[in-house]
């Protein structure tokens, strides 16, 4: 069965939304960085970068890939200075070439706030035996992915990528990290999350589909669980003022509707048959801005942002990252 995602994907911007002299102005700074970045070539890179994965030689891979963060954050900061008529010159911008890559490990064992990477070879699988995963339209796809016609990048897309917001002797609780609804908060309601409007309304499950969940990493937010150092749930009613004074940016919050649950015992099950592999992350890889990263012809989903955040040497992630793009 070909497998189809149910929600639009994390790459999508309405531009309609926005009004049209911030859409101009975006416009006017983005050429102007282009023309300040012509020393760092973006295609080249990427292009050395991809050639490097194929030769599996995964510490230039990873050297390359860096460097290309470096530049989109700092190219990123500066059209944000320019957009909202700061200095095109700064400090911050040069500290994001000095950047380092976020630490990401495989977990020995579940705990909240760690983010659940699915297994290709237990999501793609067209042997029913070899899939411990029974229902997968809780993960916003029908059926294994399995379809030939697909890209490697639409494959990662479409793997589920979850952050696990709850998990004690009962059950687990997730949220999927690249669902999009396609809404905006603005359009749940202005007056309850008017500071976030332009914020996106992600998809976390099928079940508890009434119930929104806020997950940030606002440390001084009343009413909040810590579900892990530095990664909270809750607290909306705390955290609002402070974005709508801009004490708090809104990129540090994201909302989503219903999520995915497991009973007591199921997702160590699906774990030990090897459907998933639980990731110890920084709060910023849950919260982090995709959308607004997104670039047209370069998409980088999830699952592929956190295989390959793991170390060059990780035997398990090489072996993940070949079943996808090959070697």
């Amino acid at each position: 069965m070909i497998a189809t995602l149910l929600v639009a994907s994390a790459a999508y911007v309405d531009l309609r939304r926005m009004p049209m002299q911030r859409v101009g102005a975006c416009c006017r700074a983005s050429a102007a960085i282009r023309l300040a970045a012509e020393s760092f070539d973006m295609d080249e890179a990427l292009g050395a970068m991809d050639k490097a994965v194929s030769k599996e030689d995964y510490a230039e891979a990873a050297r390359l890939k860096k460097l290309i963060d470096a530049q989109v954050a700092k190219d990123r900061a500066q059209l944000t200075r320019q957009v909202m008529g700061g200095d095109a010159s700064g400090s911050s911008a040069d500290a994001a070439e000095t950047e380092e890559a976020p630490s990401v490990t495989v977990a020995s064992a579940l705990a909240t706030g760690q983010v659940l990477v699915a297994s290709p070879e237990r999501f793609c699988s067209r042997n029913p035996f070899a899939r411990p995963v029974k229902d997968m339209g809780r993960f916003g796809i029908q059926g294994p992915i399995n379809d030939p016609g697909l890209s490697p990048d639409m494959i990662a897309q479409m793997l589920p990528v979850l952050v696990l917001v709850e998990h004690n002797e009962g059950g687990s609780r997730a949220l999927l990290m690249e669902r999009r609804t396609g809404a905006l908060m603005g359009d749940v309601s202005m007056e309850d999350y008017g500071p976030c409007a332009i914020s996106p309304l992600w998809l976390g499950g099928t079940e508890k589909q009434n119930s929104l969940y806020v997950v940030h990493d606002v440390a001084a937010a009343g009413g909040a669980n810590e579900i892990s150092g530095g990664l909270f749930l809750g607290g909306w009613e705390k955290i609002k003022p402070k974005v709508a004074d801009s004490s708090v940016s809104e990129a540090r919050i994201k909302f989503f509707i219903g999520a995915t649950e497991w009973g007591a015992g199921q997702l160590e099950d699906e774990l030990k048959a090897g459907a998933w592999l639980a990731l110890d992350v920084p709060p910023s890889l849950v919260i982090k801005d995709r959308v607004a990263d997104w670039r047209p012809g370069k998409p980088k989903p999830v699952w592929t942002e956190m295989m390959n955040y793991l170390p060059a040497d990780d035997s398990t992630a090489k072996k993940l990252i070949e079943q996808i793009y090959g070697e």
